[in-house]
């Protein structure tokens, strides 16, 4: 849940340039199938369409999403389904092969994140394929 605690904190803040963007990873930004089985807040708003996560996507400028970056792998089963990590207007970084728990540290999604937020900070990184 930490990309879109991420996304909750940029519009918590109430600006836009409070950092140059966000990089997730594994994030579920559409939901999981598994938070349907989790009790408490957190679980809650991670279900697929729930309206937290309604808000958060509809309180997003096209400018912001401009300024994310998605790593995701298609064969995670655990922020699944695989399509959950595809957020509209962000950039992407797909992966395949790798489960939620080894993109911490895969070596090919340490390297989309350190090619991700070169990126964002001006670097120039290929993170569009």
């Amino acid at each position: 849940m930490g990309g879109l605690a991420a996304r909750a904190a940029l519009q918590l803040a109430g600006d836009e340039d409070a950092c140059a963007g966000v990089v997730t990873l594994g994030s579920p930004h559409h939901g999981s199938a598994l938070a349907r089985f989790g009790g408490g807040d957190n679980a809650r708003q991670m279900r697929c369409g729930s309206p937290w996560l309604r808000a958060l996507a509809a309180a997003e400028t096209p400018r912001l999403r401009a300024r994310m970056i998605s790593v995701f792998s298609w064969h995670d089963s655990i922020a699944g389904p695989p399509c959950t990590g595809w957020l509209d207007g962000a950039g992407h970084i797909p992966l395949s092969g790798i489960g939620h728990v080894s993109l911490l540290r895969h070596p090919e999604a340490v390297r989309a994140v350190l090619d991700a937020l070169g990126e964002l900070a001006g670097g120039g990184a290929d993170w569009a394929r």
